[in-house]
């Protein structure tokens, strides 16, 4: 979330936030105009190569006469649907190998 704390100016003014994904090329701008609170949903389409080191960034395109407050919050729910999504192919041979480990199959 990033909430403006400012006066209300003369002429309106729209912020730009964007966020953008280097291995991939994603770029998602918002646009705001008013002085509430903007949330930005962002979710990882791709894993990140394991030789890059890119890292991912929000750039906020802001009025100079407010001050802004920028909180982060995760979702469980949406973090454990990231990992079945990369990784969820894969559980059934992680599950059958952890029973055959353990049961001596």
């Amino acid at each position: 979330d990033a909430l403006p704390i400012c006066q209300p100016l003369k002429e309106e003014k729209h912020d730009v936030y964007r966020l953008y994904v280097p291995w991939t090329g994603e770029d998602a701008m918002t646009l705001s105009s008013d002085a509430s609170v903007t949330e930005i949903s962002a979710k990882l389409h791709t894993v990140r190569p394991e030789n890059d080191s890119s890292i991912v960034t929000l750039k906020l395109h802001t009025s100079s006469e407010c001050q802004y407050e920028v909180t982060i919050k995760t979702s469980f729910m949406q973090v454990l649907v990231q990992v079945m999504r990369f990784h969820g192919p894969s559980l059934p041979v992680y599950v059958i190998s952890s029973y055959l480990l353990a049961y001596g199959g």
